[in-house]
């Protein structure tokens, strides 16, 4: 029998211990009316996008984060763009310029290197605006601007180049895998 135990936000298996970030549950109970999965692992990942410093990159095989963020932005006008559309950069530009979110979803094991200054935020000052790189042109850049990006793919293997400049978020994966953990016979 595995002993499980939680203990100042510590999730303790045996040996193992994993850290669960906490949320306002006013803010989390709006996030499940949004179509947030109720499981604690979905939450958990609701405060870790909702909180990170970097854009999420949610590994989303079944849509149930895409269906949250598109609920949650709507109100906010979000920009749903499909990386795989030949003019996504243009799209992506109307919403860093209007302070809009955007969706980016497609997304496959890599990005467009036009991308790492909007990933890696690296706004600047340029005839008293801030502004940002994106691609080749510079792009007025309005601080209400929010991104996700979305991956359909179930394991996906990106290089540690994206990884550092992003923050993985898995909705169903996780809680699979955990339940997976539980309920196998002790070793």
């Amino acid at each position: 029998m595995r002993i499980v135990t939680y203990l100042n936000n510590f999730l303790h298996f045996g040996s193992l211990c994993y850290f669960l970030p906490s949320g306002d549950p006013v803010e989390i109970r709006q996030w499940q009316i949004a179509g947030l999965p109720k499981d604690r692992f979905s939450v958990d990942n609701g405060v870790i996008v909702a909180n990170a410093r970097r854009w999420p990159l949610m590994i989303d095989p079944q849509g149930q984060a895409a269906k949250w963020v598109k609920n949650l932005e709507k109100e906010s006008h979000l920009e749903v763009i499909r990386y795989t559309d030949p003019d996504y950069v243009s799209a992506l530009q109307s919403a860093i310029e209007s302070g809009r979110p955007a969706l980016l979803e497609d997304v496959a094991c890599e990005l467009d290197p036009g991308l790492e200054p909007v990933l890696l935020k690296q706004t600047f000052q340029h005839n008293g605006a801030e502004c940002i790189l994106l691609g080749d042109q510079v792009v007025e850049y309005h601080r209400d601007f929010k991104l996700y990006i979305r991956t359909e793919l179930r394991n996906p293997h990106f290089s540690p180049e994206i990884a550092v400049k992003v923050r993985y978020s898995t909705v169903t994966a996780v809680a699979n895998l955990w339940g997976k953990f539980l309920l196998s016979p002790p070793s």
